[in-house]
Parts: C-alpha cells; sequence; structure tokens
C-alpha cells in the first residue's frame, strides 16, 4: 500500500509521531512525548519507500537523527554527534539518506560507506530535501529572507546539487515580476516518485505589502505550476493586520504519488503548533478530492504495553536494525577535494590527494589517490586574478 505519511503532532508538551493511511482512512500513533516539560519530541519524520522505516530527528537532551523499524518495534541512532539533525530523507531505493545539521546538507550511503558527505553549506536552516525519481540528484533548500525588513539574500531558492555533492545550481530563485511587482518564494517542499514537486509558495506585493501563500505542485522542470491551496498570509501594513491569516507547511507525498499530505493553521499554529489550530488534510491533486485527517479512526498503539510494562520500542544497534555487521552511527566526515587548499603562485600545480571511490563494483567502499592538475593560464581566461571556476579547469587522473 503506497499511500501512507508519516508527520508529528504536539501532544501535551512534546511532540509525538503519527502514520496515516489515506487508502483506508485510519491513523496510528507510534510515539508518545513525554509527560513533563523537557524537550523530549519527534521532528521531520520520513517513511521508507517501503513503509517499514521511518528515518526522524529526536530531541531528548541531545539531537540526532535516528531510524524505527515499524514491523520489528526497533529503534536505532543513525548519527552521533550530539550537534543535531533534522529534515532526513530517504532516497527512492531505500538505501540512501540526505539531512541537514544547522546549515549544512550531508549525504549517507547505508550499505555502502561508514561517512557522512558534506554536499553544501546552505545558510538555511529548517528547510526540507529530497531525492529525485533516479536518486542521482537532490533538490533542497538555499539562502535565507529576514522576516524583519524583507530582505533576501540573492542565493536564496530552490536548488539542485548530485548525489555526490557535485555541480550545485539554481532550480528556482526568487521571481520578481516587473510587471505585477508580485515576488514568489519557495520553501517547503517534496518530490514524488514520479518527479512532481509539491511546494509551499508565497507571493508578497511589494506595492500593497500584501503576503498570500498556498500549496502548489509542478513539473520537475519548475512547469505547469497548480495551485492546490491558496489564502491570505497577513501584511506589512498595519490597515490588514486584522484579516484572518492562513499558512501552510509540511506538503509530502504518500509513496505511490497520489496523495498529497499537508498542515494548515493561524498564526498560533505556526508558533505554538497547537493541536486545535492544527489542520491535517490528505488531497488527491488529480481530482481535487480533501479528506480531513482528524476523521480519520485513530489506532493508539501504547509506547509502554499494558500488560506487560515493558517498553512498546526497543533501542538496538545501528548494525542489528540495518542487518549490516560492523555499521556503526554516522560521526565521522567524508573526505572531500579540497581545491581551494592547491592554490599557489605558478603557472601549473599538482597535488596528489586521497579521494573516497564509492561503486556498485567495489565492497567495501575503497581509497584512492588521484592527482590534481591546476591550470593558472586557463583559469585567467575566464576570470581575473585566475580563480578555481569548475570542473573544466582541473585534470584529475589515476
Amino acid at each position: 500500500d503506497g499511500s501512507k505519511f508519516v508527520f508529528t503532532q504536539k501532544e501535551k508538551n512534546d511532540k509525538s509521531l503519527y502514520l496515516v493511511n489515506a487508502s483506508t482512512k485510519e491513523m496510528f500513533q507510534l510515539t508518545r512525548g513525554s509527560t513533563r516539560n523537557d524537550d523530549v519530541s519527534y521532528h521531520d519524520p520520513d517513511l521508507s519507500p517501503d513503509g517499514n522505516l521511518i528515518v526522524y530527528s529526536f530531541v531528548g537532551g541531545t539531537a540526532d537523527v535516528w531510524l524505527m523499524d515499524t514491523k520489528k518495534r526497533t529503534l536505532a541512532k543513525l548519527t552521533d554527534e550530539n550537534l543535531g539533525g533534522e529534515n532526513a530523507s530517504w532516497s527512492n531505493d531505500g538505501r540512501k539518506i540526505v539531512f541537514r545539521r544547522g546549515g549544512d546538507i550531508y549525504f549517507i550511503d547505508l550499505y555502502k560507506s561508514d561517512c557522512k558527505l558534506n554536499l553544501d553549506q546552505t545558510r538555511a536552516v529548517l528547510l526540507p530535501q529530497a531525492f529525485f525519481p533516479d536518486d542521482s540528484q537532490i533538490l533542497y533548500h538555499k539562502g535565507y529572507l529576514n522576516p524583519d525588513n524583507m530582505q533576501l539574500d540573492k542565493s536564496r531558492g530552490i536548488w539542485i546539487i548530485n548525489s555526490d555533492g557535485s555541480n550545485p545550481h539554481q532550480f528556482m530563485g526568487i521571481n520578481l515580476s516587473e510587471e505585477t511587482g508580485v515576488r514568489r518564494d519557495f520553501s517547503d517542499f517534496d518530490l514524488s516518485i514520479d518527479g512532481k514537486i509539491a511546494t509551499l509558495m508565497e507571493e508578497y506585493n511589494e506595492s500593497s505589502g500584501e503576503i498570500y501563500n498556498g500549496i502548489v505542485t509542478m513539473n520537475r522542470n519548475g512547469s505547469n505550476i497548480k495551485k492546490i491551496t491558496w489564502s491570505y498570509a497577513g501584511s506589512t501594513r498595519e490597515a490588514s493586520k486584522d484579516r484572518e491569516k492562513m499558512h501552510y507547511s509540511e506538503p509530502t507525498w504518500s509513496q505511490d504519488g497520489k496523495f498529497l499530505f499537508y498542515k494548515q493553521g493561524t498564526d498560533s499554529f505556526l508558533f505554538g503548533y497547537d493541536k486545535d489550530d492544527l489542520g491535517l488534510f490528505v488531497t488527491n491533486p488529480e481530482t481535487g478530492e480533501t479528506l480531513d485527517v482528524k476523521t480519520f479512526k485513530q489506532i493508539k498503539t501504547d509506547p509502554i504495553e499494558r500488560q506487560t510494562r515493558k517498553p512498546f520500542w526497543t533501542i538496538v544497534d545501528f548494525e542489528e536494525l540495518l542487518g549490516i555487521e560492523g555499521r556503526q552511527p554516522y560521526k565521522k566526515d567524508c573526505p572531500k577535494l579540497q581545491l581551494e587548499d592547491i592554490w599557489k603562485e605558478g603557472t601549473i600545480l599538482e597535488k596528489t590527494v586521497n579521494y573516497i571511490l564509492s561503486h556498485k563494483e567495489f565492497t567495501p567502499v575503497r581509497e584512492i589517490k588521484i592527482k590534481l592538475s591546476y591550470d593558472k593560464k586557463i583559469a585567467t581566461e575566464y576570470e581575473k586574478g585566475g580563480v578555481l571556476l569548475g570542473d573544466a579547469l582541473y585534470k584529475i587522473t589515476k
């Protein structure tokens, strides 16, 4: 059944984890936050393609990315840094994970590598990333918006990067229409198994100061934008602040790409995540049929079994949960090619560095040595001063 979603909802002082089946109209409570105000919460869940594993962020004294096996009722820590990890997402083959820590994006190949690869520094936090259908590229958010003065980082927008960290480029930036004076911005998003993008789109009218927002879908190339929801979201002008505001977040595709889940609510929903103010909906973008998740049959899977008093979930070693011997929680970074440290005066510079080679024919992953050649003359033809400009300017050989 490919019509499942996972999400979090506030319970008492903390966030709990839920699973929804849009076909059977059932909602399962998988975890329960603490009844005390001690910041024990579950965040940013994502369901694996086969529906058996959930990757999520857990906050309870320390913050890390965890894995949950819904069939075996086991939990295991994926990262081990106590530095935080959020917005983790599965690849479509169920073997890779991309997540955010602070402003950095990290990539992990669960079955091939014992290190995490830092893909890019984004200067954006608490925003998602997702794999394209063939898993060769990742969609992510980069740049920032200052809500106090509406000032924008010029790089802000949705970006694409290869899964090996190469070729980062902007996919959709801030779009300002000179004709209408409306600036368009994108934030929360998700990619379906067939490449459709669902995202939160916001339009800001620079003349009136009014802001509208909603969930939209589009093709993977950014064409054919279709509004699923659309509402007034506020204004920078005092006269408009009394109007009712509606906000949306967390658009999430079902595994089969047929259903789209999202949250909606007022300003109190944004800042307090009050359960009574929070709307949970599942829609079929093709037919327009929308279901209220709160009307679904709720099935509680109590974290403490009432009869045995044994924990519903058992924490196990990471290698046991994945069935891979010798695998430990990810702590170290994968080495990267440090191109910036090979510069020095002269026409030609060559340097030998170690590089991790990952390929399906190599098990385990092997480390090889490669030689970098940098030609200053070629670089200066493109940009005065000899700035490194990209793959075309290096020659990489064994």
